[in-house]
Formats: C-alpha cells, sequence, structure tokens
C-alpha cells in the first residue's frame, strides 16, 4: 500500500512483519533513527521508499536488515529511489544471504555517516559514486567512508570512499551473472592487517573477461574521485563455486593505476584471470608496487582484450600462470618487470610464464 507523507515525519525505526502485503512511501520528507529499516521478521515482503519525490534524511547511525524470500533467486526486499542525506551512517546486517533477499540502494544520496556492510548483509548497488577534486559527493553508498566487516555486494557501478576499511572476507556479484555486472572499487582501500579474500561470481568464458564490462569487479579512480591505493594487508581473489564447477573464469579489472603501500600484496587465485586496461596498472615507483602471488590455476594477465601492458610488480610467488592473452591476431609483447626495490626479498615463482 502507498503512503503519503505531508509536511514531514520522524520515526524512530520502521518494521515490518508477516507473509503479506507491500508498502511504500512515496511523497514528502521522512526521518529515520537508530531503529532503521527491519524487515527481519517478513517473509516475500518489499518494502520501498519508491520516488524522488521523497526526501528521507537518516539523522542518526542506524541498521537495516532484510527478510526472507521463499524464491530461489534473490528478491530486493527493501528498495530505495528517494535520496537519503543526513549526518547518519547506514549499516546493512541479516542473514540475506541465506534468506536470498537483499537491499538495493539505487538513489544518489549524500548520507555522510559512512556505509557498513555486516556478514550476512546483502545490498546491491545500482547507483555509483560522484565526486570532484578527490572528495565523494554522492552515491547510493553515501559521501563517507566504507566499512566491510562482510556480506555480498551486488552491481554494475564504480562506488568511491575516501576510505575502505575491509575487516573480513566478502563476496562481490555471487550466484551466477543473471543480475550482476561489475562493482568498481576507488580510493584508500585499506584491508586492516590481515589477508582479505574477495569471491567472485560473474564469469564468462577466459577470453571474454578481457572485455571492459565482464568482470565481477575492478579497481577504479572515478573522474574527480580519490586515487587507488591498497594498503596494510593482502587482497586475495578467488571464484565461486559455480565458477569452479565450469569451464569459465571470473576477473579483477584495473581499470586505472593502482598502487599498493610496501605492506601490501594481491593474490590470484585459482580460476581467477587480471584484465589490465590502463596503460600503466601498477605504480612505476618500487615503495608503491604490489608483491604478486599466483596461486594454482590462477592467470595473471598482462592484458585486455586488445593491449599488451607494461607491468611492474615489487615480488612475484606463487605457482599459476603469468601470460598475456589477447583476442585479435596483431602481436605484442607484455613486459612484467620486477622491482623490490629497497622492499627486496626473496620468493619463489614455479609456474608458467
Amino acid at each position: 500500500f502507498p503512503v503519503t507523507i505531508g509536511g514531514g515525519a520522524s520515526y524512530s525505526g520502521i518494521r515490518l512483519t508477516g507473509s503479506t502485503g507491500n508498502s511504500v512511501i512515496n511523497s514528502g520528507q521522512l526521518t529515520l533513527g537508530a531503529g532503521g529499516i527491519d524487515l527481519s521478521q517478513a517473509t516475500n515482503r518489499t518494502f520501498s521508499l519508491a520516488t524522488t519525490n521523497l526526501l528521507v534524511t537518516l539523522g542518526t547511525n542506524q541498521t537495516w536488515r532484510s527478510g526472507v524470500s521463499s524464491t530461489t533467486n534473490f528478491i530486493s526486499q527493501i528498495v530505495i529511489t528517494s535520496v537519503m542525506n543526513g549526518t547518519g551512517g547506514l549499516t546493512i546486517d541479516g542473514s540475506g544471504i541465506v534468506a536470498r533477499s537483499l537491499i538495493q540502494l539505487n538513489s544518489a544520496s549524500t548520507y555522510s555517516g559512512g556505509f557498513t556492510l555486516n556478514n550476512g548483509g546483502v545490498v546491491r548497488i545500482s547507483t555509483g559514486s560522484a565526486a570532484a577534486g578527490g572528495i565523494v559527493t554522492s552515491g547510493a553508498l553515501g559521501t563517507g567512508d566504507v566499512t566491510i566487516n562482510g556480506g555480498t555486494m551486488f552491481g554494475s557501478v564504480d562506488t568511491a570512499a575516501a576510505n575502505y576499511f575491509v575487516n573480513n572476507d566478502f563476496t562481490v556479484n555471487q550466484y551466477g551473472n543473471a543480475n550482476n555486472g561489475r562493482v568498481g572499487f576507488g580510493g584508500n582501500i585499506n584491508l586492516m592487517g590481515g589477508t582479505r579474500t574477495v569471491t567472485l561470481g560473474r564469469s564468462t568464458n577466459v577470453l571474454g573477461n578481457l572485455t571492459s564490462g565482464f568482470q565481477g569487479m575492478r579497481l577504479n579512480s572515478i573522474t574527480g574521485g580519490p586515487a587507488v591505493v591498497i594498503t596494510n594487508g593482502a587482497l586475495r581473489f578467488v571464484a565461486d563455486a559455480g565458477t569452479l564447477a565450469s569451464s569459465d573464469y571470473t576477473s579483477v579489472g584495473i581499470q586505472t593505476t593502482v598502487s599498493f603501500a610496501d605492506n601490501a600484496e594481491m593474490i590470484i587465485g585459482n580460476k581467477v584471470i587480471t584484465a589490465m586496461f590502463n596503460g600503466t596498472p601498477f605504480s612505476t615507483n618500487a615503495l608503491l608496487m604490489p608483491k604478486i602471488t599466483v596461486e594454482n590455476g590462477g592467470l595473471f594477465n598482462l592484458s585486455d582484450s586488445a593491449n599488451a601492458r607494461s607491468v611492474n610488480v615489487s615480488s612475484l610467488a606463487g605457482n599459476g600462470t603469468v601470460l598475456a592473452l589477447l583476442t585479435n591476431a596483431i602481436p605484442q609483447t607484455a613486459t612484467l618487470t620486477i622491482n623490490g626495490g629497497s622492499l627486496l626479498t626473496t620468493t619463489t615463482f614455479s609456474g608458467v610464464s
């Protein structure tokens, strides 16, 4: 049932229960408090803040929870099309990955308190970030820092934040390709001292991964946005179970020059291939080059579909494969330079190149 708010209303939270009826607030001004939106006790229901005629203010930090879907595919149970502003932060929580339900964020919002994805939470990001002068100005995830404590992201747009704090493993575009695209990350990505495993689920044939737009995830500094810097840990990419069981691969795209702090590493797992869409994929400063490990079955690819690249790394280890795949017939040579500089250590690569 639709609800129109007149001059404005403030709620400490909104909670739906039961298994019948869908609800939408479609006009007016709404301020939400710490209770957020809670559908954790609802089954096959949807709640929408549905139009640009509704302005939503996050009055304080709050947690949203999706409920249960009886379908085999994911259902968008909380759908936000209205712009959200305010100083509050948004946390996505719940058991959505088990319940097959998610929270869909469609608007170019400006809330500044930060976005947090908790373990079990599922979010679909349908509007990318915008930025100017290195500062994020809007996006589905707001304008503050992004904290990832687990969970799953779906989407086909680029996000940006001054800081991503990655405290746990998480998944991106898992469970097949039907509703998935490529999620981009742009900003300082702090791995908080650990190895953070990102499970990628969008897959296609190995050469198809080299065409822009077909990756499960990419590292990309959006126009006017902050540079991409990986810090304080190891970023490990692995394929989901569906990809591992098929003949396909999933991929991570390097869209812009990515820097790695002197303690940061990138690990390419089985059935994962890299796609290099930038002429200088990694920094040429020896202190900002990545340590690369290619696990058995992983493909550290030094090209996109048409261009072999010159790639600089601090070290190379593992027993996977280093190569440069091209879909055209023009012979090209890729160059891999290993330059540990003052960070020189001993590593062993026993794979194929």
